[in-house]
């Protein structure tokens, strides 16, 4: 077993607590929600961008650098307390915000790294933490803000939200949710080479960490709270973090293959192509670029759709929603998803 006295003789971990090259890691909540968001400067340009807005379901929040190199965040709108139950202004914008972290393969985002607050009387929802971005998904769910099963949905980001819709929403809420989920992928993939330019211009962007995750946090968490685990449990560079009381945290760079870590507190190495983790990592699916490839892009669209409808529409539901460019069917526990001109789907209830 790893020897956790020694281990715990330093001050507890703190999951966000990295050298202070990761502190550029808050670049890409910048990208989404700080006040001059570039990505929500871009996405106005276009009149259907500006219809569904996933951007206004966000806070814009404020991010300073203090003198000690640490980051503060600060919002914009005045924030009260959240003891209203949850108020959605547009579902379709709800699910264009899902296309948006889907497409961008954020994942992640569990209920613990998002925020739910009221605004005017109107729920807002932000991403906290955003670290683990550009990987090729293949269903909504692997962002985290979208449960894997209905049983499931304690955990997730979106927990609200899911609950909201089965409690209080309608099937025409629940088609408008799927449909801005689609129509905003498609837009997404409309104007990809003008979001890949964007982000690739930024600067610093390619300095930025953008994390590997091979274990949940809680797994570390567990251990340094005392749950026994033996040292097979971790790999050698693991053991090397969790000895400094820290989180483990690996990384890669944009448009980089090599996976770092951090060796000591500022010293960043490559782990060895050789090592279990380098395999374990790459087993994950990270992106070259910026853009999805195009198995992640058609699969969002057709495999994720169907997901939803399975987590949303009531497992007695039978009948049509929609019109000739967008329907969703269920009959004998079938569900048929038709996208004119793009994609036709169909799976059991």
């Amino acid at each position: 077993m790893i020897a956790r006295k020694n281990i715990l003789q330093n001050e507890s971990p703190e999951a966000h607590t990295y050298p202070s090259r990761v502190q550029n890691a808050t670049l890409w909540e910048k990208l989404f929600v700080s006040e001059n968001s570039p990505l929500r400067e871009l996405f106005q340009e276009f009149e259907f961008s500006r219809r569904l807005n996933p951007f206004r379901l966000m806070h814009k929040v404020k991010h300073e650098t203090s003198l000690d190199d640490s980051n503060k965040v600060e919002f914009s709108e005045k924030v009260l307390p959240n003891n209203n139950p949850v108020s959605v202004e547009s579902y379709q914008s709800v699910g264009a915000y899902l296309a948006l972290f889907s497409w961008f393969g954020v994942t992640d985002l569990h209920k613990n790294n998002m925020m739910y607050k009221t605004i005017n009387r109107h729920t807002k929802i932000t991403p906290l933490s955003i670290e683990c971005i550009f990987n090729d998904i293949y269903l909504p769910s692997q962002t985290l803000l979208a449960p894997k099963k209905t049983d499931q949905n304690n955990h997730s980001g979106f927990d609200k939200i899911f609950d909201h819709l089965k409690s209080e929403g309608t099937t025409q809420d629940i088609y408008l949710f799927i449909k801005g989920y689609i129509e905003y992928l498609l837009f997404l993939n409309t104007i990809k080479q003008r979001i890949s330019t964007l982000v690739n211009s930024i600067e610093n962007v390619h300095n930025t960490p953008i994390r590997v995750l091979v274990k949940n946090d809680s797994v570390y968490l567990k251990f340094f709270k005392g749950y026994l685990m033996t040292a097979q449990e971790f790999e050698k560079t693991e053991v090397l973090q969790l000895k400094k009381s820290k989180i483990p945290y690996y990384f890669h760079y944009l448009n980089e293959n090599k996976i770092y870590f951090y060796n000591t507190l500022e010293e960043q190495e490559p782990i060895r192509q050789n090592s279990p983790i380098h395999k374990s990592i790459h087993k994950l699916s990270r992106r070259q670029g910026v853009m999805p490839s195009q198995n992640s892009y058609r699969s969002l669209l057709e495999r994720g759709a169907l997901q939803l409808a399975r987590l949303l529409l009531p497992k007695d539901y039978s009948g049509t929603l929609g019109d000739k460019n967008f329907s969703i069917n269920a009959q004998h526990k079938i569900i048929t998803i038709k996208c004119a001109g793009e994609f036709y789907v169909e799976c059991e209830s």
